[in-house]
């Protein structure tokens, strides 16, 4: 398999886990939002990012906040328009099909033979002047 296919294979799979993290957190968290289900709830979603994010303390985002919505921020309908790989670098950007339909870039590092996900970001269209934004995983 080449490179780049592996670091989509594990962008795809990040995007699958989460989206179905969000389906399982979203009824949860509405019906009751006490701290054992967020216990719960916080195990899941690290476990996910251990397995697919690159190792780095994150004080704002999902980890903290657990924020989850319905539509799904995270989809399987989600599209990669296009790919980039750098030596240890990769960079995806999707469309989103549903919720705001926003585009997103996601950046991978390859480190000790693993692509792991770094940051994701939003395409802002302001006035008809594209900028880059953080997003939060």
């Amino acid at each position: 398999m080449e490179t780049v296919e592996v670091a989509r294979d594990v962008l795809t799979n990040f995007i699958m886990k989460m989206n179905e993290w969000e389906m399982r957190c979203y009824p949860l968290l509405s019906a009751d939002d006490s701290e054992n289900i967020k216990v719960v709830l916080k195990d899941e979603l690290d476990e996910i990012f251990n397995k697919f994010c690159t190792v780095k303390e994150r004080k704002q985002g999902r980890q903290t906040s657990l924020s989850c919505s319905e539509p799904p921020e995270y989809s399987p309908s989600e599209e990669v328009l296009s790919s980039e790989i750098n030596k240890n670098k990769a960079v995806f950007v999707t469309q989103q099909h549903t919720g705001f339909k926003n585009k997103y870039r996601y950046t991978l590092h390859l480190k000790n033979d693993e692509w792991r996900i770094d940051k994701k970001e939003w395409l802002d269209d302001d006035n008809g002047i594209e900028k880059w934004k953080q997003c939060y995983l």
